[in-house]
């Protein structure tokens, strides 16, 4: 390749290389970032325990639902009663962590696999489960866990 062929080659190399050529559709894609931020945060506001902004992150209609032995059981009903509820959690268990082990954001709708851990005067235990979180006006409007352990 001669000097004068090799400029446009290095010029479109250089032009795809900087992102210029790049078609990203951020269109869904920032929904779904946002949706994810979203949960992250909220994990990370558990494990520091900090109840303003746990309450920050759900609507104030909030439910938190369990699914056990196919029973529909309502756990929480409102942003005060999780705040409560949780309050009364840190409070039994002082040494207490929740991981996020995967998350799948569709639609409205963030399923997450995630897992419990804490310490108090029996020992140690754990719990994994299946949250699936539902998104209103960014904002947890429902999270339904099926306990899986």
């Amino acid at each position: 390749m001669t000097k004068s062929g090799a400029a446009p080659l290095i010029v479109l190399v250089l032009f795809v290389f900087s992102g210029c050529a790049t078609l990203k559709n951020t269109d869904q894609d920032q929904p779904q970032t946002v949706a994810q931020n979203l949960i992250e945060n909220y994990f990370a506001a558990t494990n520091k325990r900090d109840l303003l902004m746990l309450t920050a992150y759900v609507t104030p209609d909030f439910e938190w639902i369990s699914m056990v032995d196919g029973e529909r059981v309502v756990e929480v009903n409102s942003r005060e009663a999780l705040a409560e509820t949780l309050r009364q959690y840190f409070t039994q268990y002082a040494h207490s962590t929740v991981a996020l082990e995967h998350l799948q954001v569709a639609g409205n709708f963030v399923a997450v696999n995630e897992r419990s851990e804490w310490r108090d005067a029996k020992g140690e235990g754990y719990r994994t489960s299946l949250g699936i979180y539902e998104l209103s006006d960014g904002r947890i409007r429902r999270v339904t866990y099926f306990l899986t352990r």
